[in-house]
């Protein structure tokens, strides 16, 4: 045998028994590649595959949009962002063109993606709370975990509501062509502060 594949079939594992049990195996298999497959029924396999790499796994079970039985299987995306930003993961994956490939698949499969759906969700790059928005305008990872280019994305977008500040109020409004002043944003954002999400 050359590899072992470990799969939490019923996506029951956490990532700590997950990294526990695959430590514990590549410590006694020295020569021998592990593999790890998880499910997502309990919201867990990314974090699992995460934990089984830190281990010492060398493979991965994924799908595209985490598409399997029930609540599905580790999604690719993900796994391949976050391994790439938190663990300095290099791989031939090329992470630019994971949001086509996912609305490919979606498409094809006539499964749509979620809205907030790591990584591929349509607004998981749109801010509306001020503070966030002053930030952003500073500094384009300051609350966001990766520029929305690295997975294929056209950049962030500012929203309007009941949280937006004075400055994201103007720049938002300034893309549209919109120019007010100071003094009227703070008005704007107090009638906005007044409005049920």
């Amino acid at each position: 045998m050359d590899r072992v594949r470990i799969a939490d079939t019923v996506g029951i594992s956490t990532p700590i028994g997950i990294f526990n049990l695959i430590k514990s195996l590549s410590e006694s298999s020295l020569d021998m590649d592990i593999e790890f497959h998880g499910h997502n029924d309990l919201g867990m396999a990314s974090a699992n595959a995460i934990s089984a790499v830190e281990a010492g796994a060398k493979s991965l079970s994924v799908t595209v949009n985490g598409l399997g039985e029930r609540s599905g299987n580790t999604p690719l995306e993900q796994v391949a962002t976050a391994l790439m930003l938190t663990k300095g993961f290099r791989s031939r994956i090329k992470t630019e063109n994971l949001m086509g490939l996912c609305y490919y698949i979606a498409t094809v499969s006539g499964r749509p993606i979620p809205l907030d759906r790591p990584v591929t969700g349509s607004i998981v790059f749109t801010h509306e709370s001020g503070i966030h928005c002053a930030g952003l305008l500073k500094d384009l990872l300051s609350y966001q975990p990766y520029l929305p280019e690295t997975v294929g994305r056209k950049g962030s977008q500012f929203v309007l509501g009941s949280h937006s500040g004075s400055r994201s109020i103007r720049h938002t409004l300034g893309m549209a062509g919109i120019n007010i002043s100071r003094a009227e944003a703070f008005r704007l954002k107090e009638v906005l502060s007044h409005v049920a999400v």
